[in-house]
């Protein structure tokens, strides 16, 4: 049986998460045409990759807040005092040129430039810190997403059943072929698909490839198209029903990790301009609606 549910919030509709999953979508291969795969298939495939993206979400949920607030802390400890000063330097009339309003603008200068520099040092040192948390789950998702190549693992009852498969396969006509194939496919598709199922699944999708180098699979010569297009469906199926919904969701959990790790940098340069002498692309980047930051959750920001 596929493995449970993380005990973690849903990313529900209105997450920047879920359109960034879209574009994604829309990036990736293309699939097939409604109606092409049988429904018990079809219901596997979105199962299995509705469980890839909970275990993706598993393994970014607490970074997508951790990581904004650790950066959020640094400006709330800077931001008080910056603020002061470049209050205090906005008081002092730009047309009094009295040595003692110049003198007094200088040292208010010094003591603004001296704590943005201060500020811009700590937050470099937090994203620097944070960068590296990435790097290591990445690492981690990494080793997770490799095991994809291990050998298929078979309890008993099912590599029985792969035997049976292998000892008729060469003895049947092409179409039987496929027919043989597609019957187990959509015997495992009717059930909870186990680990042991899976295996299966990755030999079927081996014996399918072999399949398709063959003459009499030939997707554009007119004798065989019919087949070769049906073993092509079925090698669309069993290679995404034959993934660890883990594998899949370190996959997209290292997809995810790239863009946080992007975001990471916006959000630092943000912070940083925010009190600066000109802070009209940070409010721009802080604002939600600019949709700046889908993986990092930042919390709007309210000027000091």
């Amino acid at each position: 049986m596929t493995a449970p549910a993380p005990a973690i919030p849903v990313v529900e509709e209105g997450d920047p998460l879920v359109t960034l999953r879209r574009y994604e979508q829309l990036a990736a291969p293309p699939t097939l045409p409604p109606g092409a795969l049988d429904p018990d298939v079809s219901a596997a495939i979105r199962t299995l990759d509705a469980d890839g993206d909970l275990h993706a979400d598993e393994a970014i949920h607490r970074l997508r807040r951790a990581v904004p607030d650790q950066l959020c802390r640094v400006a709330a400890q800077f931001e008080p005092t910056i603020a002061g000063l470049a209050h205090q330097l906005a008081t002092v009339p730009g047309n009094d040129q009295s040595v003692g309003a110049q003198a007094h603008r200088y040292v208010l200068g010094q003591q603004l430039e001296r704590e943005r520099a201060r500020y811009a040092e700590a937050l470099r040192e937090v994203a620097d810190a944070q960068r590296a948390e990435l790097r290591a789950l990445d690492r981690q998702q990494q080793g997770l997403e490799a095991t994809d190549a291990d050998a298929p693992v078979l309890d008993g009852p099912t590599r029985l059943q792969l035997d049976d498969v292998l000892a008729l396969l060469p003895r049947v006509h092409p179409d039987e072929q496929v027919a043989l194939l597609e019957g187990v496919v959509h015997r495992v598709a009717r059930s909870a698909i186990t680990a042991s199922a899976r295996g299966l699944l990755r030999h079927v999708a081996s014996l399918a490839r072999s399949l398709a180098r063959e003459p009499t699979f030939d997707r554009i010569a007119s004798a065989s198209s019919d087949r070769g297009a049906r073993l092509a469906t079925l090698l669309y199926a069993v290679e995404r029903m034959g993934r660890d919904p883990r594998v899949v969701g370190a996959g997209r959990a290292r997809r995810h990790l790239g863009r946080a790790a992007y975001e990471l940098s916006l959000l630092e340069r943000a912070l940083r301009e925010a009190v600066g002498p000109d802070p009209s692309w940070s409010r721009f980047a802080l604002d939600p609606a600019s949709r700046t930051f889908r993986v990092l959750q930042v919390e709007p920001i309210e000027e000091v």
